[in-house]
């Protein structure tokens, strides 16, 4: 039998993703593995790297409180929150960090949709597509 104790999971909250989401918790569950829960907020790098670009002001404290608001909605969707690991940032686009982040959280197994399988070749390890 597979040994999975750590899974990857990379969303955007699209309807694809949460379905990516729901398969990675029934397979935490199933392998009580750790679910690291992998979230990249591009719109809001993409408007602060705008803001910064053309002098324009945003208020303070906007990238982390979109973090917060960004975790309370994935915790909304799991059923289970115990052994969750969720890393939401604001550094780029999700097909440019994910590799970045398996690589550095080394997960047996990587949980994706449909939409980032062009960077499958870039993961060194399972991976499972949801379509």
């Amino acid at each position: 039998m597979v040994e999975i104790n750590k899974i990857l999971v990379a969303i955007d909250l699209s309807p694809l993703s949460i379905k990516a989401l729901e398969w990675a918790e029934n397979l935490k569950e199933k392998y009580n593995a750790e679910l690291i829960v992998f979230y990249e907020l591009e719109d809001v790098f993409s408007l602060i790297k705008a803001s910064l670009g053309f002098s324009l002001p945003i208020k303070p404290h906007f990238k982390e409180e979109e973090i917060k608001k960004a975790e309370e909605k994935i915790k909304g969707l799991l059923r289970n929150l115990d052994n969750v690991k969720y890393i939401i940032e604001a550094e780029g686009t999700l097909i440019k960090r994910l590799p970045k982040i398996a690589e550095k959280e080394k997960p047996d197994l990587v949980v994706i949709f449909e939409d980032l399988e062009d960077i499958v070749d870039e993961l060194d390890t399972q991976i499972l597509i949801i379509k």
